[in-house]
């Protein structure tokens, strides 16, 4: 019974000290497959297969830097009409609200006033004293042929009916911009109203005016604006105005509910400096979507700066404290670091600024680069 109470601890004594042992190797074996030079490490097949590490390539691509911007979607001047009269008058009807659909040449607002009355009348004695002058003209030309008349008579009526048409001419123009055609005026028809019509198709977006209000001239009434050709105007400071030009692509997110976007290319770059210090770009939208409402503003990014330049999966990128790095396969255990300067980012695929050449084509690890990386740091302390 000692003999075999003996022989049971001595294996248990045995049994711990070669437990201790490996665990005291484990280590030295370790350090001893690793090895960092510079910015090379070399990793043995076992570390490489735990690390499970995937590549992907560096290449040359077309990138652009994102420059985030805002801005409001409008429409160009000829859109927008503004409906008034250069004479005053009292409003008598307003067709329609604000949000209403109107077409060319439908009538909008009805004013009325004495004033239109007198303007038609002036014009309508005007043309009825010419067709009389004109036949004295007649008369008196006949007359100077047979030398009856002295020439003097003639000039004089001739000179009257010059005066009488110019200022027919002028009371036409007059009743023009009253939206009145001379040509269809007669006694039968002399009105103290005029109507006011929309000159585009379009929207009512604004009414300024409410019925028994008396208009002054050339104060609006009321604001129709045409959807056809909807448009993005961004707001570029001037530092950053050099790197746009027409024909880069934008994208912009809308302010509304549904958070719209858009896309489109710059078209037109403005040779002003604004209030705040900046430059107006004009875009031009990929489609003129008429839900769309002029006004609404919304944080644009423009693609500027379009150049060459050498790209890596973004998943390639590893910072820490001393920078950011990139590993490149030398071999199937071996690879180099590189610290590089991030540039701009698309696509999932990041700009290498001032990249060295021999990257070109070069394999970077993509899969375990941070697990690499903490390995590096391991090696290089144990180093």
């Amino acid at each position: 019974m000692k003999s075999h109470l003996k022989t049971l601890v001595a294996g248990i004594l045995c049994t711990v000290l070669v437990s201790c042992g490996t665990k005291q190797d484990q280590p030295a074996e370790e350090h001893a497959e690793l090895h960092v030079s510079g910015d090379t490490v070399t990793l043995t097949p076992a570390q490489r297969s735990r690390l499970r590490l995937t590549t992907g390539a560096v290449s040359e691509q077309d990138v652009t830097s994102d420059l985030v911007v805002t801005g409001k979607i409008d429409v160009p001047p000829q859109n927008v009409a503004r409906i008034g009269a250069p004479m005053g008058g009292v409003v008598r009807t307003i067709k329609f609200l604000p949000g209403s659909h109107v077409r060319r040449g439908q009538v909008l607002v009805t004013l009325e006033d004495a004033s239109y009355v007198n303007l038609q009348r002036d014009y309508l004695v005007t043309a009825s004293r010419i067709d009389v002058l004109e036949k004295e003209l007649q008369r008196q030309q006949e007359l100077a042929k047979e030398q009856i008349n002295p020439g003097k008579v003639l000039e004089q009526v001739a000179g009257e009916v010059r005066a009488l048409r110019i200022q027919r001419k002028s009371l036409e123009e007059q009743l023009a911009l009253l939206q009145i055609n001379a040509r269809t005026l007669s006694e039968e028809n002399i009105s103290r109203t005029i109507s006011l019509k929309s000159p585009i198709d379009g929207y009512v977006t604004g009414i300024y005016a409410v019925t028994g209000s008396y208009h002054s001239p050339n104060d609006s009434l009321m604001d129709v604006v045409s959807l056809d050709h909807l448009h993005a105007e961004m707001s570029v400071f001037e530092r950053d105005v050099t790197s746009i030009k027409e024909g880069q692509r934008f994208t912009a997110t809308l302010n509304d509910a549904r958070k719209t976007v858009i896309t489109g290319k710059v078209h037109l770059v403005g040779k002003g400096v604004e209030i705040g210090r900046t430059v107006v770009v004009h875009g031009h939208l990929d489609r003129n979507d008429k839900t769309l409402l002029p006004g609404t503003t919304f944080t644009s990014t423009i693609s500027a700066d379009p150049r060459k330049a050498l790209v890596v999966p973004t998943a390639a990128l590893i910072s820490d404290t001393e920078g950011t790095w990139i590993y490149a396969e030398v071999s199937a255990q071996t690879f180099i670091r590189y610290k590089v300067e991030r540039g701009s980012t698309q696509n999932g695929v990041t700009e290498l600024r001032d990249a060295p050449e021999d990257l070109r084509g070069r394999s970077v690890v993509l899969r375990g680069a941070a697990m690499l990386n903490g390995t590096f740091n391991k090696g290089e302390d144990h180093h």
